[in-house]
């Protein structure tokens, strides 16, 4: 039997290097990015709306590592944590 599907996304840009956490800046989609920062995905989308115009549209489902960095530049870096 299959096992049950997480809705929470999988991290594989998150690497433990030590004393800090790096998340590479990759294309990721909204849900993505909003588990990093620890919110709901609207709430996500709220953060961006002031910040629309630098970032730009997403394309398709994912944001653009280019966008990705911007969003980084302008919401702040992402505090995210890995559990053991």
């Amino acid at each position: 039997m299959p096992a049950p599907k997480s809705n929470k996304p999988k991290v594989p840009a998150v690497e433990n290097n030590g004393l800090s956490i790096a998340i590479i800046v990759k294309p990721y989609s909204t849900k993505e990015l909003s588990f990093f920062y620890g919110v709901h995905s609207k709430t996500f989308g709220k953060w961006l709306i002031p910040h629309q115009q630098e970032v730009g549209k997403r394309i398709g489902r994912f944001y653009t590592a280019l966008q990705v960095k911007k969003i980084f530049m302008f919401i702040g870096p992402p505090s995210a944590m890995l559990e053991d």
